[in-house]
């Protein structure tokens, strides 16, 4: 007699496999959410470490009545968090588990419940073995420079310049490339680093590709690692320009063009004060930002985080960690404040359950889990990298003081003062994509020098959507970028192919 056949007529054997399914999966579960609650407890211990290091010493300069003052601040504080991360994650566990009891039920009309809760344990197999998915998309995620569908153009103390080639159907297409369009060089963020603007690739998820496989004569800009270069560890904002000035006059010369400059993310920040600065001049007449943050203090999560924190404690120095002797800005700590500052969708209880959610709808559809799904899991564990100090600080100014009316950053280069009405004096173009959807990057702090700019266009989805998902029919910063070509290319006569529609 064959097992399933023996289960369906056999009660108290099908009880047993019941049982002891249920004991697989509690410990599938437990295995399963002590992922994302450990992480997290991680996270919160490096930064009670990096807070206890700097009061040690500060506590002493200070009253007896200042210190219990503050104390009491910042317990009350912990305590909102605290209430916001159980609400949230209270909310997730009722949600998810009432429409598992109503499909239940369901099923137990159905007659199908045994394939129901089989599947339930398949999902739950699969988050807890979640490690194994996240190894093997590695090979696929991100940039693999050396694979031949890149090339170093330009290296300085702290910086690569790489090409990258058009790439179509598992291969790098030389041919595709058309150098009279304009070039384009892609300033990644520090804090999400470059991987995720070539997130898969071979699945047409790439940021950079969405670009190169029009044709564009595409570049971006690497930092080079922090740990082991200690000019990238001790860097300024003046050396930052510096090597973006001298990347975009090698391309400008070499394509007889001035360059678009495009920085997604923080790396759209630094890309509008490189320009303001006067010193690209000469090379750049167009920069672009993608859910750059332009305007910190018109963030409602991370104001409000920072409203409730004692003042004393905004300060860089509580998350200072040393590379090889020298003070940087610890990755690590600001991946934790991103998350504390959105627990109400970034709790572990929350997470753990929005990624069982997605583990059930694979399960659902035949077992095929979306490579997105590891994939952006990679991203977020391991892009928390160290950042160097000085260029910490323009972002933390930018967090916590307001562009001016007259449109004056907050931020100087080279001893001189920022304003975005010298976009126009220069003749240059200044575009600007912000997601609706995005909780990291909220809309209004996207939008805050708008209306310094040439032109303003939302994309669909969140904060890395554009990223992950880059294509669409209309719109968009390639088409955006294309348009600026002294002679606009004829986008129908360019391969569907290559546009990828």
């Amino acid at each position: 007699m064959e097992t399933n056949e023996l289960t369906a007529i056999n009660p108290w054997f099908s009880g047993l496999t019941l049982w002891q399914n249920s004991l697989t999966d509690w410990a599938n579960y437990t295995k399963a959410l002590g992922r994302y609650t450990q992480d997290f407890k991680a996270q919160s211990k490096h930064a009670g470490v990096l807070f206890r290091q700097v009061e040690s010493v500060r506590a002493r300069g200070r009253t007896s009545a200042e210190n219990q003052r503050l104390n009491s601040a910042l317990s009350e504080l912990c305590m909102d968090m605290f209430h916001v991360a159980m609400c949230a994650s209270s909310k997730s566990i009722a949600d998810f588990h009432t429409k598992q009891y109503v499909r239940f039920v369901e099923s137990l009309f159905r007659g199908d419940t045994v394939q129901f809760l089989n599947n339930q344990s398949r999902a739950l197999q699969k988050l807890a073995d979640f490690d194994n998915e996240m190894e093997a998309i590695k090979a696929k995620y991100g940039f693999h420079f050396g694979d031949g569908n890149s090339r170093k153009c330009g290296e300085t103390d702290r910086f690569e310049l790489y090409r990258i080639f058009p790439f179509v159907d598992g291969t790098t297409r030389y041919d595709l490339v058309n150098e009279s369009l304009k070039p384009i060089i892609i300033i990644p963020p520090y804090v999400l680093g470059p991987n995720i603007l070539c997130f898969l690739r071979d699945n047409g998820k790439s940021y950079v590709h969405s670009f190169a496989n029009m044709g564009v004569p595409t570049y971006i800009r690497i930092v080079k690692p922090i740990n082991t270069t200690q000019a990238v560890a001790r860097m300024t904002p003046e050396e930052d320009c510096l090597d973006t000035k001298f990347f975009c006059e090698k391309i400008a010369a070499r394509h007889k063009q001035k360059v678009t400059l495009n920085g997604y993310c923080q790396g759209g920040y630094l890309a509008v004060t490189h320009v303001l600065s006067g010193e690209l001049k000469d090379s750049v007449d167009a920069v672009m930002t993608c859910v750059a943050p332009m305007d910190g203090t018109f963030s409602r999560g991370l104001k409000k985080f920072l409203d409730n924190l004692p003042r004393e404690f905004n300060d860089l120095l509580y998350g200072t960690v040393k590379v090889n002797g020298v003070e940087v800005a610890s990755g690590q700590l600001m991946s934790w404040v991103y998350k504390i500052k959105s627990l109400d969708n970034q709790a572990p209880v929350v997470a753990f359950y929005n990624d069982w959610k997605m583990m059930e709808a694979s399960v659902n559809n035949g077992g095929k889990l979306s490579p997105t799904v590891p994939a952006l899991n990679v991203w977020l564990r391991d892009g928390r990298v160290d950042i160097p100090m000085a260029i910490t600080k323009v972002s933390f100014q930018s967090y916590n003081i307001p562009i001016t009316a007259c449109g004056t950053l907050p931020v100087t280069l080279f001893g001189k003062k920022l304003n975005l009405n010298s976009f126009e004096k220069m003749g240059c173009r200044y575009a600007i994509f912000y997601a609706p959807d995005d909780d990291l990057v909220e809309p209004e702090v996207a939008l805050a020098s708008a209306k310094w700019a040439t032109h303003v266009e939302a994309l669909s989805g969140g904060h890395v959507k554009k990223a992950t998902s880059p294509s669409q029919k209309v719109g968009g910063p390639e088409r955006f970028h294309l348009s600026l070509t002294q002679t606009p290319p004829d986008l129908p006569l360019l391969s569907k192919s290559i546009l990828r529609n």
